[in-house]
């Protein structure tokens, strides 16, 4: 394909792309950033669009910035280690604002939003998972170590380039110095014995995923995940994290012999310690277990709680129905403000943690029910059980709300709408849909995972009388 010498990046695009133009057509690349003069290669090419590879660049940005990361570019997780962070933030912020125009047709100025970027963005995150191969990703970055073989054992992150293939992670930034010593022992650990590390393809091995939990009470959780049922070998493991790491208050292995790495059919079995680790938010206490729901930026998911509750400005009184409340934080948050919480999710697990937590804190006017959301509008079960909130909260999946979910939030006729979305896109369709019945009031933009393009919002909207 082309080669196109002395390109100018123009702008950042959607998921942690930039763009360019060539001959009246704009062109999507990955590893730059605005302002960077590059030679690119085009893979791909439309009638109005393309898609093309860097191959060098041959003027930095002046917004360009040394990553830190060793594994930048290899490891796809943190794309933007190359942009300063508030110009992170900026870009975040231009990218909901011009979803809430062209999709949901609203003026964001007519609004002030509230911007929260995150204080720390590193180390931020309370949980990671790791997964096991017989087999390295070899790039081109790192083609020139000879020493580094296809088939020698790995422990990191998937690629999504070849399936089979890990990427091996040294030293990850998303957690603090504790995990990576964790996970680097244990790697060490299961090469000294010769332990087999998963195969991708014909599903035999025995080490296969590990998972860890890091709580701000200092407390940490660990789940080896097994891909065979060898006792022998799963006891020396285990009893090896036990002594090499007595910071490990939940020490977990599950074995997982099916063809896909969840867990959450399967049971993990408590080798040492608690059942669980407890997580703090403001007021409230959380256990989390090896397959518990949690938002795994601890101290974002506080700002956007309390964001939550800024926005709602309770008085004692409210009815607040919480729909897709997995874990029920928001409700568990929120509850002695109000007078009383409905929070419904689909997943079982889910519930049952909720439920667990609700009695932890002694929260007496909270209540989960588990179910499929779109089954139950259909069934008409909020008018069945004379549920008449003040408050209808909402975190759907990415792909937001279904019309049939919308038009029954429409019938509750509740006051306010908390509307917290993953997708700036989805959410403004969806505000599209409301726009009858209910007018965004608020908006706030939270930052949950740094150098990724990944953004939080909470949406107020106040019903049309």
């Amino acid at each position: 394909m082309k080669i196109l010498n002395n390109i100018l990046v123009e702008e950042l695009a959607a998921e942690g792309k930039s763009i360019f133009k060539y001959e009246g057509k704009v062109f999507f690349i990955q590893h730059v950033i605005p302002g960077d003069i590059i030679t690119a290669q085009i893979i791909k090419s439309k009638k109005k669009w393309g898609e093309a590879n860097l191959i060098s660049i041959e003027q930095n940005s002046p917004n360009r910035q040394k990553p830190f990361c060793q594994h930048f570019q290899i490891c796809g997780g943190c794309k933007w280690q190359m942009l300063p962070y508030q110009e992170q933030f900026l870009y975040k912020q231009k990218e909901v604002f011009e979803a809430f125009k062209r999709i949901g047709k609203i003026d964001t100025l007519t609004i002030q939003p509230i911007l929260i970027p995150a204080e720390q963005n590193t180390h931020y995150r309370n949980k990671l998972e790791f997964a096991f191969s017989n087999k390295t990703f070899l790039d081109k970055e790192i083609l020139s170590d000879k020493n580094i073989s296809t088939f020698q054992p790995a422990l990191g992150f998937h690629t999504n380039r070849i399936f089979d293939k890990i990427i091996p992670i040294k030293k990850c930034h998303l957690m603090d110095d504790e995990h990576n010593a964790i996970r680097n022992a244990l790697f060490d650990f299961c090469v000294q014995n010769n332990f087999s590390f998963f195969d991708r393809r014909t599903h035999l091995g025995l080490m296969r995923n590990v998972m860890l939990r890091f709580s701000s009470q200092h407390e940490i959780l660990v789940n080896v995940i097994f891909g065979e049922n060898n006792m022998l070998q799963i006891e020396q493991v285990m009893i090896f994290l036990g002594k090499t790491f007595p910071a490990i208050t939940s020490l977990f292995y599950t074995i997982n012999q099916k063809l896909n790495d969840t867990i959450y059919d399967l049971t993990p079995v408590l080798f040492k310690g608690k059942a669980h680790i407890v997580e703090k938010l403001k007021h409230v206490d959380f256990e989390i277990g090896p397959k518990s729901f949690f938002q795994t930026n601890t101290q974002q998911a506080e700002n956007l709680y309390q964001q939550i509750k800024n926005y709602i400005q309770p008085s004692g009184y409210e009815k607040v129905l919480d729909l897709y409340c997995g874990v029920g934080s928001i409700g568990i948050f929120l509850s002695r403000y109000v007078q009383q919480i409905l929070g419904v999710e689909l997943v079982a697990e889910a519930i049952e943690d909720a439920k667990r937590n609700a009695v932890r804190n002694q929260i007496a006017n909270i209540d989960f029910v588990q179910g499929d959301i779109e089954k139950m509008v259909k069934q008409h079960y909020f008018e069945s059980i004379s549920f008449q909130p003040d408050v209808v909260i909402v975190d759907p999946p990415r792909n937001g709300l279904s019309p049939q979910v919308i038009d029954a939030i429409v019938a509750l006729r509740a006051k306010t709408i908390i509307y917290v979305s993953c997708n700036a896109a989805t959410q403004a369709r969806d505000m599209d849909l409301l726009r009858m019945n209910y007018e965004l009031k608020n908006l706030s933009i939270v930052d949950m995972f740094p150098h990724t393009h990944h953004i939080e919002t909470i949406a107020e909207l106040k019903r049309i009388d």
